[in-house]
C-alpha cells in the first residue's frame, strides 16, 4: 500500500481504528471512512486497504500514524482537529467506553489539556465529558444493562407512541372507518433514526432538541474553522459539515 498522501492515510487508519475501538464498525462509520478514502486519497477502495489495519491495532502503525498527525497538525490548530475527531467518534451517535479511551489518547497526541478537552467536548456533544469507564468493575457491567434496559424501553415507547399518533390520524383521514392503520414504512423509520444518531439525539428527540443540535455542530464542524489547515482536514471538515445538514434538512426540511 503507498499514497502519496500521509496525512491522509494517518487520518483515515486512526479514525478507522476509533471506529472499530467498540468491537464493530457501524454502517454509518463505514460510509464516512469509504467517503473520506475517496476524498483524502482519491480513490474509493483505499478504506477497504486501510481499516482492515486499524481493526488490527498493531501498536506500531498506531504509533506512526500518531506521529504523522502530530507532525502535520500546527498546535494553535490542535483543537479543531481534535473536536472533528470527537465529531467522527460520534458518527454512529454513540460513545462507546472504548471511543473514550481512544479520543483522550489523540487528545494527548494533538497535545490537548484538560481544559480544551472539556470545552472541545462540550461544543461539539452537548455535554461535559464523562471520564474513562473501568471495564474490569462489575458495577460497571451492571450499570450497562440497566442503560440498556432503560433504552430499550424508551424506544419501545416512542414506537408505540407513534403508532397511536399513526391510527387516530388514518382515523381521522378515513372518518369512521375501521380499518387499521397501515404499519410505518421500515425504509423512510430507518432514515429518521440515522438522521437523528448524526446529531447525537435519541429517537424520541422534539423539533427543538433537533434544530439546537444541529446550530451546536454546524457550528463546531463548519469548514471555515479549519482554514490554514491541511487540505485533507478541510475536506474531512467539510464532509462531516455536509452529513450534519443533511441530517437536519431530513428531520425538518
Amino acid at each position: 500500500m503507498r499514497y502519496g498522501n500521509r496525512s491522509g492515510v494517518a487520518i483515515i487508519f486512526l479514525l478507522g481504528w476509533l471506529a472499530s475501538c467498540d468491537g464493530s464498525v457501524d454502517g454509518e462509520e463505514l460510509s464516512l471512512l469509504h467517503e473520506l478514502g475517496s476524498n483524502l486519497l482519491h480513490d474509493a477502495k483505499a478504506t477497504e486497504t486501510i481499516l482492515p489495519l486499524a481493526r488490527r491495532a498493531d501498536v506500531d502503525d498506531i504509533i506512526l500514524a500518531s506521529n504523522v498527525l502530530r507532525l502535520t497538525v500546527e498546535p494553535s490548530r490542535a483543537h479543531m482537529v481534535f473536536e472533528l475527531t470527537l465529531a467522527m467518534a460520534m458518527a454512529d451517535g454513540v460513545f462507546s467506553v472504548g471511543e473514550n479511551h481512544v479520543v483522550r489518547y489523540l487528545a494527548d497526541v494533538l497535545g490537548i489539556g484538560a481544559r480544551q478537552f472539556a470545552l472541545s467536548f462540550q461544543n461539539v456533544t452537548g455535554r461535559p465529558p464523562q471520564p474513562p469507564s473501568d471495564l474490569s468493575s462489575a458495577s460497571w457491567w451492571a450499570e450497562r444493562d440497566r442503560k440498556e434496559s432503560e433504552a430499550a424501553a424508551r424506544a419501545s415507547e416512542a414506537r408505540r407512541a407513534r403508532d397511536e399518533r399513526a391510527r387516530r390520524e388514518s382515523n381521522q383521514a378515513g372518518g369512521q372507518s375501521r380499518k387499521e392503520p397501515p404499519p410505518l414504512r421500515q425504509p423512510g423509520e430507518t432514515r429518521r433514526t440515522e438522521a437523528l444518531r448524526q446529531l447525537g439525539l435519541d429517537p424520541g428527540a422534539t423539533d427543538e432538541e433537533i434544530k439546537a443540535a444541529y446550530k451546536r455542530l454546524a457550528k463546531a464542524h463548519h469548514p471555515d474553522r479549519f482554514e490554514g489547515l491541511s487540505v485533507e482536514i478541510v475536506e474531512a471538515a467539510s464532509l462531516s459539515f455536509r452529513r450534519i445538514r443533511e441530517a437536519y434538512e431530513y428531520l425538518l426540511p
